[in-house]
């Protein structure tokens, strides 16, 4: 004669049309859980639990943060993209203010001799300075 012994252990459920509590296995609650299939309180009352499950949230919020990494990705290739154009423009920037305090004429590129002059004089360090006409 073999003996066998088993703990099972249950979950404690109250049906919301009788208020009967009944017990279903936690193996059960946890796959009705998941699955949302119907079960039955002890008096015949179909029941069944709504709303989203443990493995639905994972995937949605799974989802978002995607979704997240996404626009954090775009968001830093928008940033690194205006970082070389701001550092494109200081340096063209810088070349033409070296050349208009060397007499040159940014538009024609003839020097004068007399923007040089004033330049050196009347504004001295422009092209080192951050400052602009």
């Amino acid at each position: 004669m073999t003996t066998f012994a088993s703990t099972t252990t249950f979950t404690v459920l109250t049906c919301g049309e009788c208020h009967v509590e009944f017990g279903m296995t936690n193996a059960m609650y946890k796959r009705r859980l998941e699955d949302k299939g119907a079960f039955y309180c002890p008096n015949g009352h179909r029941r069944c639990f709504i709303g989203e499950s443990a493995t639905d949230k994972a995937q949605r919020l799974a989802g978002q943060l995607d979704i997240e990494r996404t626009r954090r990705q775009q968001a830093q290739t928008q940033l690194d993209y205006a970082r070389r154009a701001r550092k494109a423009v200081s340096t063209r920037l810088k070349k033409v203010k070296q050349r208009v305090s060397h007499g040159v004429c940014p538009f024609c590129n003839r020097t004068f001799k007399a923007l040089a002059d004033h330049m050196a004089t009347q504004h001295p360090g422009y092209a080192q300075s951050g400052e602009t006409p």
